[in-house]
């Protein structure tokens, strides 16, 4: 599915998911999620399909598995994973997104989604490995009222 044909990223750190996969990754971890509903009677509240898109270390050879989305991949991927999540009935699952690896970033990818790539979310997720203090919900400038999850809080 990418275009390197390597897991870590391309050469150059840019978009890795090939064009014509964007589908296809989007079915593949939403059956996932269906097996274990399915199978288990497990439901995840969110899917994540991206962990730090904008990070320019996601290059081939490297020693993390990683995929740079642009702005415009990341709400195509949201769009594709949605969409899926709906058509097979996942109501219990919504996208959260984006996985940034900072708070800054996050909010920046946040404000350039289109209200179809927010119809599909209910969550932003970020690390704050690079971050001001953690903001409230009122500070986020959040124009969904997203649900705000930081996975590695600063200390």
């Amino acid at each position: 599915m990418t275009k390197s044909g390597c897991a870590s990223g391309t050469t150059d750190g840019s978009n890795n998911l090939r064009d014509d996969y964007y589908d296809d990754f989007a079915d593949y971890l939403t059956e996932v999620v269906k097996h274990f509903r399915d199978a288990w009677g497990i439901t995840f509240r969110t899917l994540e399909p991206m962990n730090e898109p904008n990070a320019n270390w996601w290059t081939a050879g490297g020693r993390q598995e990683g995929c740079s989305f642009s702005y415009a991949n990341q709400q195509k991927i949201i769009k594709e994973v949605g969409e899926k999540l709906r058509a097979k009935g996942l109501t219990g699952t919504t996208v959260s997104a984006a996985d940034e690896n900072s708070i800054d970033t996050g909010l920046s990818g946040l404000q350039s989604y289109d209200t179809t790539t927010l119809s599909y979310m209910s969550q932003l997720n970020v690390h704050s490995y690079h971050a001001r203090k953690e903001p409230s919900s009122e500070t986020l400038q959040n124009p969904k009222g997203l649900e705000f999850g930081n996975r590695n809080p600063a200390r």
